[in-house]
């Protein structure tokens, strides 16, 4: 049984750069072209974009990554890097921690949003804002879909820049009535003051509190208290899970 279960995932995470991208529920589906699919996104668009992107499946292999995401990680080219995982490259813990927070996405059944640590041999000290979708087949997730953004990585590495290309591609864009399940109701900029908006919008925007309060003319201790109020309008734990369930509005 388990040998037949691991062929029907192999087969269900081939995937061709002509295959069409859409969200799908809390997460993204990947379907053959049709003829009405001219101008839709696809794996190709995907693998183009200038961040980390990759594939996944149930055990954190890699099904599909650019060239980016295998410079990044350490794997040195695409081809390497297919069917490995990070554990094959990084320490035990580094890769680790990452595998964990894909569990969390199996888990939990929809995107999810992390602050990450990135090593390799030639990089140390990075930090990743890393968006990570489930990766559904019909009605079951395989894998994820995941996109990560490295600040002073490379010359292009702008936060602000790398969520502003990846909000164009409409993956950011909220879930539909498809696998939506109980999801909350979700908020829109009535639920927060005209000073709680003005922060929002330079947080999605990747600046920092201090970068914030300085723009505003606020103390830092202000923009504080304005983002921690937002965190506990929208149950957010963290700045991150506030980015990820306000990034549609701001």
């Amino acid at each position: 049984m388990g040998k037949i279960f691991m062929d029907i995932l192999k087969k269900a995470a081939d995937i061709s750069d002509d295959l069409i991208v859409e969200r799908k529920g809390n997460g993204i589906i990947l379907k053959p072209p049709c003829a009405d699919d001219e101008n839709k996104l696809t794996m190709r668009d995907l693998l183009a974009l200038p961040m980390n992107v990759y594939c996944l499946n149930q055990n954190s292999n890699i099904c599909s990554i650019n060239s980016i995401a295998a410079e990044t990680t350490g794997f040195g080219s695409q081809r390497m890097a297919i069917d490995k995982s990070l554990s094959d490259i990084w320490p035990h813990h580094q890769a680790a921690m990452l595998m964990e927070n894909d569990k969390g996405v199996f888990k939990s059944n929809k995107m999810k949003v992390f602050e990450e640590d990135i090593f390799n041999e030639k990089v140390f000290g990075l930090q990743a804002l890393s968006f990570k979708f489930p990766w559904y087949d019909k009605n079951r997730i395989v894998g994820i879909v995941g996109f990560s953004m490295i600040p002073d990585c490379y010359p292009f590495y702008s936060l602000g820049n790398a969520l502003a290309i990846l909000a164009k591609t409409q993956l950011l864009s909220s879930p539909s009535s498809d696998f939506a399940g109980n999801l909350l109701p979700l908020p829109t900029e009535n639920y927060f003051t005209r000073r709680e908006r003005d922060v929002l919008k330079l947080l999605v925007r990747a600046k920092t509190s201090k970068e914030i309060a300085t723009q505003l003319g606020l103390s830092h201790r202000t923009v504080e208290h304005y983002i921690e109020n937002a965190k506990r309008k929208v149950g957010a734990s963290s700045k991150s899970d506030l980015i990820d369930k306000i990034i549609n509005i701001f």
